[in-house]
């Protein structure tokens, strides 16, 4: 958001799904600036979130995408907190009964913290 150097957007077929909103949140605790960098990290990170419409009818689905940071462990562990925390906040919202999907790059192996 509003530097040329991170995204983790999204490829949908624009036949199928129509985008309703979308944002993009920076992964890092409250009181850092947007764009710096959190815990053990080597790069800032974001996680994006969109909310798609079906063309078939109204379901609607949250999809967050993320890149964790590839070095700082600790990075990895916080950013997986603060996505878990969005979803649950999201669930328990007006909105809560939307089906939601976390993807991304974890550079993380299937055992590590943020699984």
């Amino acid at each position: 958001p509003g530097r040329d150097d991170e995204s983790a957007g999204y490829l949908f077929d624009q036949r199928q799904l129509q985008l309703l909103s979308s944002k993009a949140v920076w992964l890092a605790p409250d009181g850092v600036a947007d764009g710096d960098l959190a815990w053990d990290a080597l790069y800032p990170r974001t996680y994006e979130i969109a909310t798609f419409a079906f063309a078939a009818g109204k379901p609607r689905l949250r999809v967050l995408n993320t890149h964790f940071d590839h070095h700082g462990i600790e990075a990895r562990g916080q950013s997986a907190v603060l996505l878990a925390k969005d979803m649950e906040d999201f669930s328990r919202s007006r909105e809560g009964s939307l089906a939601q999907v976390l993807c991304g790059d974890f550079n993380s192996a299937k055992d590590g913290q943020p699984y």
